[in-house]
């Protein structure tokens, strides 16, 4: 995904880690625990240039 001048390092295996995370999770509290880990793990593995 492109924008203007912006340019996201590491979608790909940011797709993978939030598929997993439904794959795994079977409740809707272990996805939304699973889904704020991989918002942070985005977080830390991202950057926008």
């Amino acid at each position: 995904m492109r924008k203007a001048g912006t340019h996201c390092h590491g979608v790909e295996s940011a797709a993978d880690a939030a598929a997993s995370v439904f794959a795994e999770a079977d409740t809707t509290d272990a996805v939304e625990s699973r889904l704020a880990d991989a918002m942070e793990w985005w977080n830390r593995h991202t950057r926008w240039e």
